[in-house]
């Protein structure tokens, strides 16, 4: 039976940094295989994030770069901590695999922004509505692990609170708001916690409205993850699975996208106005329905 190899986003990035000081180097994978006498394939694996990396190893991959003082710091720290096992993994199948990488990133970041389509941002989501959520993506998560995964995406909200908190810019479509998750009861009550969320400092939300016509995300949501030492990741989700995307163009491309979105979006003052004005109007429904 083949060994599964786990990898973390700390792996990955590590990973990726080296790869990048190899090549502004100029040195090749041989040069690297040579040094520390392990094969171009060890090399490539370390680069790719599924091999460990020695704290020597690290020391003379890093004096082969030349790579500064700072540098060789940050990459050691990230090497003591890349197999660190995280808060979440005590959540097992409940966390679905291909979010585990997501979760990973979101811990160690200081900043998300995310762009959404149809969903309440996890980080944003009250009990009732996440699990609503989850009650309705049974393809994703089993019934019997439902109450799990709303307990591992409430214990993710911690990141709002912390200190330092972690900062949040959601800009969502005036679909997510406007979409009826669980009752009309449980929508406006997640209207009114976001509302509450948006007075923190750490948190912004941007309405983008219908009338804003045609727009560079229509085909999808994504986040940003910025983080205090490391390059940036795009994650992007589909149905059934999401992907991380940290190459520099990708980070950019996404960056410009959602540059261009907030521009068109509504301002934080306006937005609250909207999402005040839809919760009374689930409120009236609630009581018109009694």
């Amino acid at each position: 039976m083949t060994k599964k190899v786990i990898t973390t986003s700390r792996k990955r990035r590590l990973g990726r940094e080296l790869r990048r000081l190899r090549e502004n180097a100029g040195k090749t994978m041989k040069d690297a295989a040579e040094l520390i006498g392990v094969t171009v394939a060890t090399i490539s694996n370390m680069e790719r994030g599924v091999h460990r990396v020695r704290k020597a190893e690290l020391a003379d991959l890093l004096e082969l770069y030349e790579a500064p003082a700072q540098t060789r710091e940050t990459l050691e720290a990230m090497r003591r901590d890349a197999n660190k096992r995280g808060w979440w993994t005590k959540y097992g199948p409940a966390l679905p695999e291909w979010f585990r990488p997501y979760v990973d990133l979101e811990t160690d970041a200081v900043t998300v922004r995310h762009v959404e389509l149809e969903l309440v941002p996890g980080l944003l989501q009250t009990q009732e509505y996440a699990r609503a959520v989850h009650l309705a993506a049974r393809h994703v998560t089993p019934v019997d692990m439902v109450d799990r995964s709303v307990a591992a995406r409430l214990e993710r909200q911690q990141r709002l609170t912390d200190s330092p908190p972690l900062e949040v810019w959601a800009i969502l479509s005036e679909g997510v708001i406007r979409r009826v998750v669980g009752s009309a009861h449980v929508m406006a009550e997640q209207l009114r916690h976001m509302l509450t969320l948006n007075e923190l400092p750490n948190v912004k939300v941007q309405i983008l409205p219908y009338s804003a016509g045609a727009h560079c995300s229509m085909a999808g949501s994504f986040s940003i993850l910025d983080f205090r030492e490391y390059p940036s990741a795009v994650s992007v989700e589909y149905p059934a699975g999401g992907l991380t995307l940290e190459e520099d163009e990708d980070i950019a491309r996404y960056s410009l996208m959602f540059d261009d979105l907030r521009a068109l979006a509504l301002s934080p003052a306006e937005s609250a106005r909207m999402i005040a004005a839809v919760a009374q109007d689930l409120e009236q429904q609630g009581r018109d329905a009694r």
